[in-house]
């Protein structure tokens, strides 16, 4: 339970800090939308927002061999369709994806992969969003 408290305080306060005061991208359903650290898309017709609060990637860097390839943790922000909602989801593991305002938001790919000589570097999520089943 304190991990969730404090993964929810690290993503409101990430958020607050980066590229809070830009504007949403818009995006449609059945789309992939990439999204920097801090940005945030609007679904079309809808009152929902999402905002990529930050990743913690701990992934196998690409010039390494690791006995595992390690994971990518996504904080997702969610607002718009009632209660602000935060979710942590993976690349690698369950949960892959959240739901949210009747929409699912799947996280399909980070960018750029590790390197061991190139860390701390600015990520790129591309988030893919369905209808909730």
């Amino acid at each position: 339970m304190k991990l969730k408290r404090l993964l929810y305080g690290s993503a409101i306060a990430l958020a607050a800090c980066s590229r809070a005061t830009s504007a949403p991208v818009e995006t449609r359903v059945d789309r992939s939308v990439d999204l920097a650290n801090g940005e945030a898309a609007h679904i079309e017709n809808s009152a929902v927002v999402v905002r990529f609060g930050g990743a913690n990637d701990s992934r196998c860097p690409s010039d390494v061999v690791c006995i595992s390839a390690g994971e990518a943790d996504i904080t997702l922000l969610f607002s718009g369709a009632g209660a602000d909602k935060v979710e942590v989801v993976h690349l690698m593991r369950e949960p892959k994806g959240a739901t949210y305002g009747g929409y699912r938001f799947d996280a399909t790919a980070l960018a750029p992969y590790p390197k061991s000589t190139a860390q701390g570097a600015d990520k790129t999520l591309t988030l893919r969003i369905t209808r909730a089943p």
